[in-house]
């Protein structure tokens, strides 16, 4: 999806980045891919966030991953 990216702005890398989200049961893990350089890519792996399935802990375990998913969103527009 980068080397996409940077094809259609034909070279201008500087300001892309791609976000994937990676869900595995109660396990979100978000991975930003970008290019510092035109040669590199870096892949930036965010912290592995987990849903508690305990109703007693559910509050304050959520919020990091609602903040973490709104940070993406923010990132992304």
């Amino acid at each position: 999806m980068l080397d996409l990216l940077v094809k259609e702005n034909k070279g201008d890398f500087s300001h892309l980045f791609t976000v994937g989200v990676v869900h595995s049961g109660k396990i979100k893990d978000a991975i930003i891919a970008d290019r510092p350089k035109g040669y590199t890519t870096r892949i930036i792996n965010g912290k592995a966030l987990r849903i508690p399935i305990d109703i007693t802990s559910f509050g304050e375990n959520t919020l990091s991953v609602l903040v973490q998913v709104y940070y993406l969103k923010v990132l992304i527009k």
